[in-house]
């Protein structure tokens, strides 16, 4: 069963596709490391004032650097996809009352996305 939060300026769902019925929401939530704790700071702090959006918070927070990852794609029901692979079902969505959004799945496959966009960034952060 699909866990959602909601907090002054961020609300989530853990995995919500119920894709891990049998495993509590606590661990499916550590299994998303720090990344969910960098989004909701990016929420109360967005890095407007250098021009930066989500992704370039994030990349910050990161310190590794962030390689885009092309030929994949989300779907609507935040589904990653990607030739020849299985469907990756997200672990948690999150969603900043300023439209920023963050999905994570398995083996630390993220994508990022600001209000004013269409695409997402899709990259791996591990």
């Amino acid at each position: 069963m699909k866990q959602a939060f909601e907090g002054e300026s961020v609300k989530g769902v853990i995995d919500p596709h119920n894709h891990w019925p049998d495993i509590n929401h606590r661990e499916l939530y550590e299994w998303t490391g720090f990344l969910p704790a960098w989004f909701i700071s990016y929420s109360f702090f967005p890095d407007k004032e250098e021009g930066g959006g989500v992704k370039d918070f994030m990349d910050k927070a990161y310190g590794f650097g962030l390689h885009e990852m092309t030929g994949g794609s989300v779907t609507e029901d935040d589904i990653h996809q990607y030739p020849e692979d299985p469907d990756m079902y997200p672990i948690i969505t999150l969603e900043a009352t300023n439209g920023s959004q963050m999905i994570q799945w398995e083996h630390g496959i993220v994508a990022f996305r600001d209000s004013t966009e269409d695409e997402w960034f899709i990259t791996r952060m591990d």
